[in-house]
């Protein structure tokens, strides 16, 4: 079992044991959204595939509250809010600007090109080499800064 799922199950139960009911039932979702993606999968997931789930679920929570501040229903705002610093514990924080650019720079040095024709390459690399930490479109954004 992967050690973010592991976590998850383990505050599961604390949340229980402390009823903090809006915790366990977000976890509780989350883990079966893993269980399924590992049934589909027919294997157990990594750190990645356990982040994307726990970030989408954050910006299904991001866009619930958009609409619900439309609708005027503040209240719900509120456990959607909470409930996303709850996923955001879960998700490890992104890179600063500046690590972004000191491996992007590590990889031209390694390639030995900075032409914008290796741009993609360089963006997978990079992405690669730090995971889901950043975004390909982030890391597509701060390369073009390092170039110009």
């Amino acid at each position: 079992m992967n050690l973010i799922q592991a976590k998850i199950l383990e505050d599961i139960k604390i949340a229980e044991q402390n009823e903090n009911f809006l915790k366990s039932y977000l976890l509780t979702l989350v883990n079966e959204e893993i269980m399924k993606l590992e049934a589909q999968k027919q294997s157990e997931l990594d750190n990645d595939d356990i982040i994307n789930i726990l970030k989408n679920n954050y910006y299904q929570k991001e866009e619930s509250i958009k609409q619900y501040k439309t609708a005027g229903l503040d209240d719900l705002c509120k456990k959607e809010e909470e409930a996303m610093r709850i996923l955001l514990s879960y998700i490890p924080h992104e890179l600063s600007d500046e690590e972004i650019q000191a491996a992007i720079l590590e990889v031209i040095l390694e390639i030995g090109s900075s032409s914008k024709e290796n741009m993609n390459q360089i963006i997978n690399i990079v992405a690669k080499r730090i995971g889901n930490i950043a975004s390909p479109k982030r890391i597509a954004t701060l390369l073009e800064s390092v170039l110009h």
